[in-house]
């Protein structure tokens, strides 16, 4: 099930309700703000908290809870990618999934609990300013190349 909040990958419109809040004060944890999109699969909620462009990179920060048993999680950081609206693809450089940071971070994710993420992309374009695909890789228990897919993501524009 996907939320009404996330544009998943259906023929659906581009949701016009999620209003970009570029003008939001840097926050030390962006997870604590609420999400501005949400996804359902696979029995884990991905909470999309807040993507931010900061040079030629952008940090997209993401909570999600395990709403099935305990299992294995991994994002596979190549795999993840990133359009902008001229249609340029960037692949993931790094990840980190609460406290592992590395190439594809994995952990042992508890039943209920709420993890923490954030993934980076670099060689962004400088004209850049809007996230028209988000697509996130990731493997859960024994099902592996599962996908989700934010469209329409506001993009916060460091100062």
């Amino acid at each position: 099930p996907i939320s009404p909040e996330a544009n998943a990958d259906t023929n659906a419109p581009a949701n016009t309700d999620v209003v970009s809040n570029s003008n939001m004060p840097e926050v030390s944890d962006p997870t604590k703000l609420p999400p501005i999109m949400k996804i359902e699969d696979h029995t884990v909620l991905f909470n999309l908290h807040q993507c931010r462009k900061s040079g030629s990179s952008i940090t997209c920060d993401l909570s999600f809870v395990n709403k099935g048993a305990d299992r294995p999680f991994q994002f596979v950081i190549s795999r993840c990618n990133l359009y902008d609206e001229k249609g340029n693809g960037y692949n993931g450089r790094s990840g980190q999934i609460a406290n592992r940071n590395e190439n594809n971070p994995r952990i042992d994710f508890i039943a209920g609990v709420t993890a923490k993420a954030q993934i980076t992309f670099d060689g962004i374009e400088p004209t850049a300013t809007k996230i028209t695909l988000l697509r996130l890789q990731y493997d859960v228990g024994n099902e592996y190349g599962l996908e989700v897919k934010f469209r329409s993501v506001p993009l916060i524009m460091a100062k």
